[in-house]
């Protein structure tokens, strides 16, 4: 691998500026090199798993929380102490190509977003030839987790969630980004001393419409999940918009409240197949017990086959439910009962932490 021959590494923003911070240096590490240290996975023949606990950098990593299709992420502490937080590196098999390229974006758009409903970007940089950054480790299930360890949702809980992300997707959306891969496992539910918080994360897919440099992939290339892309997804990466994302984040609010995926993926390219299968989930969303106040006819109509039929703000999908009288607040008395008339599984031997990152899949 060719070493660049700059000692600093610079992050060019979406603003056009290139900026130089100190966590950007290229840090020469004690350690020996990542790849001197891992094995080749016996499937793949890619993943590298190194031998844990290990120097990184300024930091120790101590326990691979998952990987995917761009990386791995670990639990990690500073060497020199302080709170673990969670380290992304890149995949070595990337550092050269386009996912590169991603990844630089994905650290350019967390950057830029500041919000509670966000995974914090704490410190990014290179090691070893290898990017990484890193974010705050959150406590808490994904809601794919969540939803399997306890089934489906009660109205107030849904509503809290759809909220927390509402507002965060405005945040990010009004910063010109669109996340292009909202779906339950790119759902944190953090736990914190007042209750509750939905922290979406995961930024691989980013798309900006002010720019962060030139397209990555085809007009007709699809990224995104199928079940949870929208139908405007299923033609080119480049036709989605912010209704794309309130779009999956309607889905969302079906997956939580009734324990089911509402859409199959071929279900999303015909417009008589997407009919069918909505007034399936209509019925499964009653059978439930439906979703509070407006809330659930909000969700519907997020669900409109055509995109320009749908709202386009998730600013005003936050405000409504705030504003809603029908919508009981779900406050941290109100998780810890709802988690106490449960039969909790045996305790896991970590947290599941929702940092582990899932490959983006691709619908050609």
């Amino acid at each position: 691998m060719t070493t660049p021959r700059s000692s600093a590494t610079h992050l060019t923003l979406v603003d056009g500026s290139r900026r130089t911070r100190p966590s950007l240096e290229r840090i020469a590490s004690p350690a020996r090199s990542l790849a001197d240290r891992t094995l080749p996975d016996e499937t793949t023949g890619l993943w590298r798993r190194p031998e844990l606990p290990r120097p990184f950098g300024a930091y120790v990593l101590e326990e691979r929380l998952g990987a995917g299709g761009m990386g791995a992420v670990y639990r990690a502490t500073r060497a020199d102490g302080g709170p673990p937080v969670a380290v992304k590196v890149l995949s070595e098999h990337l550092v050269g190509g386009e996912g590169a390229e991603r990844f630089r974006r994905e650290i350019g758009a967390l950057a830029e977003l500041a919000h509670p409903s966000i995974v914090r970007l704490l410190d990014h940089g290179w090691v070893e030839d290898q990017p990484f950054y890193v974010m705050e480790l959150v406590d808490g299930p994904d809601l794919a987790r969540l939803v399997a360890r306890e089934g489906p949702q009660p109205p107030a809980r849904v509503a809290a969630i759809v909220r927390d992300l509402a507002e965060g997707l405005a945040h990010a959306h009004g910063r010109g980004f669109v996340h292009r891969d909202i779906k339950p496992s790119n759902v944190i539910l953090a736990r914190e001393p007042g209750g509750e918080r939905a922290k979406l994360l995961d930024f691989g897919l980013v798309l900006s419409a002010r720019g962060l440099g030139e397209r990555l992939t085809a007009e007709d290339m699809l990224l995104g999940t199928p079940g949870y892309m929208a139908p405007e997804g299923t033609k080119s990466a480049h036709a989605v918009g912010p209704r794309a994302d309130l779009y999956a984040l309607a889905m969302i609010a079906f997956f939580l409240r009734t324990g089911r995926h509402l859409f199959r993926p071929a279900e999303v390219v015909c417009e008589e197949a997407h009919a069918a299968a909505l007034a399936r989930g209509r019925d499964l969303l009653r059978d439930a017990g439906g979703l509070p106040g407006a809330l659930e006819a909000h969700v519907l109509s997020l669900l409109a086959f055509d995109a320009r039929e749908r709202p386009s703000s998730a600013q005003a999908l936050a405000d409504s439910i705030a504003a809603d009288p029908e919508i009981a607040p779900w406050t941290a008395r109100d998780a810890d009962a709802w988690r106490a008339h449960l039969a909790p599984p045996a305790r896991e031997s970590r947290p599941p932490h929702a940092h582990a990152e899932r490959s983006p899949s691709r619908a050609q």
